[in-house]
């Protein structure tokens, strides 16, 4: 079971990232949206000058490009590109650094660090699944120790800035890796720090990935999308019936780093 919050929508565009954005592609209703996303996640990835191509026709698209980009509390500048980059048909902007995301195996001196953080998750997760808590007043987490004791389980830590973010655990099957559990505390939600730690964990892990989310729980929209950011493309989960509730659950590869 997997749980994030972060806004999205059912239909979405796909772009590959790099650091110039090419809006010729993009249909009109979706250029917000989409250089809104670029800039999170361009700053999340550390970059600092980027080129947004709009073209030039009437100045239309030029103009919405600017209006987000002067409203960002993220640009540092921006104008036009240079006459050998597109002149007035592309915007170079200058972004402020973002934030230091770190995601970082645990140590077994860390497994109270991961118990406390599953305590917060747990609560979270209780809206949409039954968790009852015991006599002591936590949830409990009985195969957190798992994760030190056998190869197929990788328990992390997620950090920005030094300070500590969520986690995520990772485990094996005979056939998949799987995102058992992933949590991002509140104060760093919808940011984008959520989908760029899962990059940071599918990386680690090539082979084929399986990601499990409740039907009632609005973190399938965050994998959604986060997912379809990585592969490069949407995703369609199968439906499962467990236990008398309804699961989404997505299928994808994850390809060694060249």
């Amino acid at each position: 079971m997997s749980h994030e919050e972060n806004a999205s929508q059912d239909d979405f565009t796909v772009i590959q990232l790099t650091d110039v954005l090419d809006l010729h592609s993009v249909p009109p209703r979706d250029v917000k949206g989409v250089v809104e996303a670029y800039l999170d996640e361009a700053r999340l990835r550390g970059w600092t000058a980027l080129r947004i191509i709009h073209g030039k026709g009437i100045g239309r698209q030029r103009e919405i490009v600017r209006g987000i980009l002067g409203k960002s509390p993220f640009v540092k500048a921006f104008g036009d590109a240079p006459m050998e980059a597109g002149g007035w048909g592309s915007t170079v902007v200058t972004l402020i650094p973002g934030p230091r995301i770190e995601v970082v195996r645990a140590v077994p001196d860390e497994q109270p660090i991961l118990a406390n953080l599953l305590e917060l998750y747990a609560h979270d997760f209780s809206e949409f699944k039954e968790l009852q808590l015991h006599d002591d007043g936590r949830f409990g987490y009985p195969h957190l120790p798992l994760y030190w004791r056998e190869p197929d389980r990788h328990p992390f830590l997620i950090r920005v800035d030094g300070n500590l973010a969520g986690l995520a655990l990772v485990k094996r099957d005979s056939a998949n890796w799987d995102m058992a559990e992933f949590f991002i505390v509140r104060g760093y939600r919808k940011q984008g720090i959520g989908s760029h730690a899962a990059r940071r964990v599918w990386e680690q892990f090539p082979g084929d990935w399986q990601v499990r989310v409740l039907e009632a729980n609005s973190a399938k929209h965050f994998w959604e999308y986060a997912i379809a950011a990585f592969v490069g493309n949407p995703v369609k989960p199968d439906g499962l019936e467990k236990d008398g509730r309804a699961w989404r659950v997505f299928s994808f590869p994850v390809h060694p780093a060249a």
